[in-house]
């Protein structure tokens, strides 16, 4: 059985939290950018065909 290098696993979740906070920050970027009003525009859109 492999024992593998010392603190790789810690390195690799450490790596893998940032790149998600990375991504939820470029989405976040994104929906400001380009689906302004976000959730809300979808509700009342939403609202507006089913109502």
């Amino acid at each position: 059985m492999s024992k593998g290098i010392p603190g790789k696993d810690k390195e690799q979740d450490h790596n893998h939290r940032h790149w998600l906070t990375e991504a939820e920050q470029i989405y976040a970027l994104w929906e400001n950018a380009y689906n302004l009003g976000g959730q809300e525009q979808i509700d009342r859109l939403t609202n507006s065909v089913f109502m």
